[in-house]
């Protein structure tokens, strides 16, 4: 990672190997894919790969692999959240993940809602995933591995087999409704590895006048430009570029914020912004999830805040939970999904992280109902994003954290050798008296998807080939066009997505030429595009 990192500054510096700073362009391209993280990095490097001429734009410096930390939530309750939490592992979080495949029956809902053209169904989503585990088969950093089996690991997977989960959560989880097992895991952060293993190599294969492949970074686009009803480029601070499509990769929260921005969205909020209103789509930064989870130590007993909170604040970053980096001890080890209930058993609502005997078991919501949205506020200098989300205002996944809890508490205590029999807190499940514990215990699983949904109804915001609703030329590709969670790490998932939509991307693009001009894309002197 520090190496990798020393080259990204060597290479910003010295604008090497198409990496420049901001400026002002009148170029044109055949893509603009605004966000290299791991969506951005995967499309931009597979469309460079192909021929087409491609502009990537970061707002950030490149640091691959920066690791970042989980917050404990004090309030869930309406509360807002800062930016920095409300983004996804797979688009923002820069931390180490587990690599799973959800289940066969998530991916066919996606179809579904999609219109049912087969691209999202469980069949079609394997082959994209299969592209990134060839990339985590490969050796060197960044590749699959299997944390070492330690003692307390091995009874925590012997006490869940015995109350009846199947014991693999590998890649292959697809097939099951629940189940427990070791994990595979993405070393060096989600965001260092794809950019190592995807947008690095094609940078270098780029050269160093950045035919291909020319990566911005320190660049924060501002809107999407819109001519005639269709995305033509993409404007930032000093300039804008061209482009024959634009894609926003920038999350859960950057790619709706651009769309508001550039007057898609809802419309009376738009108006109410003196925002000119190019597309009304009320969908556009709704349906924000996350998935709230509880730490118990290897004990049982709850992880706690080490300072009290109080209601409508946030607590500083406290606990680098799943960082690799400030916990002592902590690994990602094992896991899965589970019910919460006998009668959820084909349909588990909660999910496991075992993080080693120094750190212990996390558990939460694996599909909650709670969702948030996110607006446009007047901030001092510009319209910024703000995100809402009622966490904890749900019953339901209140009730299904505290089963949750109890199940958790009963699975350490057989690992530990103790027996579970008359332990179960009564207490703990009534509602009124959890209440207080809920808000003072939850964290953020850093799992946010959703607030560019795909789908066919008037609440989607794109549709099944990623295809903003009525602005042709625009597409979103990242954790934001979720549906909904599936049941795994989010990662593999928005990989995939980028796979798909980089196949998308180059198709249409060559259509797109082919239509508008009547001769192929490398005839009309605004760089090659994938062949079809």
């Amino acid at each position: 990672v520090a190496a990798l990192q020393a080259m990204s500054r060597l290479l910003s510096s010295l604008g090497g190997f198409g990496l420049r700073r901001a400026s002002v362009s009148k170029a044109w391209y055949d893509h603009v894919v605004v966000g290299a993280g791991a969506a951005g990095s995967v499309i931009a490097s597979r469309l460079a790969a192909k021929g087409a001429k491609v502009l990537l734009l970061e707002a950030s410096p490149l640091e691959f692999g920066t690791p970042s930390s989980s917050t404990w939530c004090s309030s869930l309750w309406g509360g807002e959240v800062p930016r920095h939490q409300a983004v996804s592992v797979a688009a923002g979080a820069g931390r180490d993940v587990v690599w799973s495949r959800g289940r066969n029956s998530d991916y066919d809902a996606w179809d579904c809602m999609a219109g049912g053209d087969t691209l999202w169904c469980h069949a079609g989503v394997a082959e994209r995933l299969a592209a990134g585990e060839r990339r985590l088969a490969a050796a060197g950093q960044g590749s699959a591995q299997r944390p070492p089996p330690d003692a307390f690991s091995e009874a925590f997977l012997r006490a869940c087999t015995e109350f009846g989960f199947a014991e693999d959560v590998g890649l292959d989880v697809g097939q099951r409704a629940r189940g427990v097992g070791y994990f595979h895991r993405v070393v060096g952060g989600s965001i260092g590895w794809a950019q190592a293993k995807y947008l690095q190599p094609a940078m270098l294969a780029s050269g160093a006048d950045g035919q291909q492949l020319e990566v911005r970074t320190d660049l924060a686009a501002l809107r999407v430009c819109v001519e005639g009803g269709r995305a033509v480029g993409v404007e930032w601070q000093d300039g804008e570029v061209r482009a024959g499509e634009v894609v926003l990769c920038a999350g859960v929260v950057g790619s709706p914020e651009l769309l508001l921005k550039s007057g898609i969205g809802p419309k009376s909020e738009l108006e109410a912004l003196g925002i000119n209103v190019i597309k009304d789509l009320p969908g556009v930064g709704k349906n924000y999830q996350d998935r709230l989870q509880i730490l118990l130590n290897s004990d049982g007993s709850v992880g706690r805040p080490p300072v009290p909170v109080t209601t409508g604040s946030w607590a500083e970053p406290l606990v680098a939970l799943l960082g690799g980096s400030a916990t002592s001890g902590e690994q990602l080890v094992a896991g899965g999904f589970m019910a919460s209930e006998a009668s959820l058993s084909d349909d588990p609502d909660l999910f496991l992280t075992l993080l080693g005997p120094e750190v212990g078991l996390a558990v939460g919501l694996a599909k909650p109902r709670t969702r948030g949205h996110l607006q446009l506020r007047q901030g001092e200098a510009a319209l910024t994003a703000r995100v809402r989300f009622d966490g904890l205002a749900d019953s339901s996944d209140r009730a299904i954290l505290r089963r949750g809890v109890v199940r958790a508490r009963r699975l350490l205590r057989a690992a530990a050798g103790g027996s579970d029999s008359g332990l179960v807190d009564d207490d703990f499940l009534d509602d009124a008296e959890s209440t207080e514990f809920l808000r003072h215990s939850c964290m953020l699983a850093r799992h946010a998807v959703g607030t560019c949904a795909m789908g066919s109804s008037p609440a989607s915001v794109v549709d099944g080939q990623l295809r903003v609703h009525g602005v042709p030329g625009l597409r979103v590709a990242d954790a934001s066009v979720m549906p909904f969670l599936v049941a795994a790490d989010p990662y593999g998932s928005v990989i995939a997505i980028a796979e798909t939509a980089s196949k998308l991307l180059g198709q249409d693009m060559a259509s797109y030429h082919r239509s508008q001009y009547g001769v192929p894309p490398v005839d009309v002197g605004v760089g090659s595009v994938l062949q079809v």
